[in-house]
């Protein structure tokens, strides 16, 4: 497989663990990366600490009786550039997040870019970070459980 197809799984399995609450899986694919959220303080959530992301993910998102948090995010317009190197690279892509009140409604709550950037381990590609920059936003506190997202500055 190519590199760039490689990323781009990466990017797009982030949305997926999320969605289908695979909080292990999300911390095992963000477990080499700082993850940052500027409206975090100190902008660091996690600092390559696979147990910490997914112990955090899974206290701080309200499931819905599906056992998922009845959400689909869509990743779109990646851009990926590779190093001369082939191994590091940058990733850009927008995150449009939607959510279903059950028999009520599916509304857009957020949308975001990722500012990625990866490296080449052992011959696989994974994230080395992962910058989150809120574009357009609802209210995510029916998402959430109490304090689950990161205070804003």
């Amino acid at each position: 497989m190519n590199n760039e197809y490689e990323i781009q799984k990466l990017m797009n399995q982030y949305a997926r663990y999320l969605d289908q609450a695979e909080f292990e899986k999300f911390g095992q694919l963000l477990g080499h990366a700082r993850y940052i959220h500027p409206g975090n303080p100190d902008e660091v959530i996690f600092d390559k600490d696979p147990q910490g992301i997914a112990e955090f993910m899974r206290g701080h998102t309200k499931l819905q009786d599906d056992g998922t948090p009845g959400t689909l995010i869509l990743v779109t317009n990646h851009i990926i550039d590779i190093d001369e190197s082939g191994l590091t690279a940058t990733g850009f892509c927008y995150n449009s997040l939607y959510h279903s009140n059950p028999g009520v409604s599916v509304d857009p709550m957020a949308i975001a870019h990722y500012e990625d950037k990866f490296e080449k381990a052992d011959g696989k590609w994974r994230f080395s970070e992962r910058r989150i920059v809120p574009r357009l936003m609802a209210d995510l506190s029916g998402l959430a459980e109490e304090h689950a997202l990161p205070p804003e500055g």
